[in-house]
């Protein structure tokens, strides 16, 4: 997928917290992590910083993702930017 969005000169946004759960299922698997390392660096991907000033906003979000907070702040992210939410889990929280 990170391919093709790049053959269209476009990017892949990767929230941070996302990021950050990610390494933390990972921990003491240093291929996966070092491959962690290498999607964010990735011309087509760009890590999605959360900061205090998008924190109040994202929180709305926390409720409908069942308290996930790296899922809220993926879910905000595609919402501000309109744009499509992809994930590899294979569940969705109850909305």
């Amino acid at each position: 997928m990170l391919a093709e969005i790049a053959d269209e000169e476009d990017f892949a946004g990767i929230p941070a917290t996302a990021l950050l759960e990610a390494h933390a299922g990972f921990v003491g698997d240093k291929l996966a992590r070092a491959r962690l390392r290498v999607l964010a660096q990735l011309p087509a991907a760009a890590v999605l910083d959360l900061d205090g000033d998008w924190a109040d906003s994202i929180a709305d979000t926390v409720q409908l993702t069942e308290g996930d907070l790296s899922r809220a702040h993926a879910v905000w992210t595609a919402l501000k930017h309109c744009v499509a939410y992809v994930t590899t889990e294979t569940s969705s929280p109850s909305a």
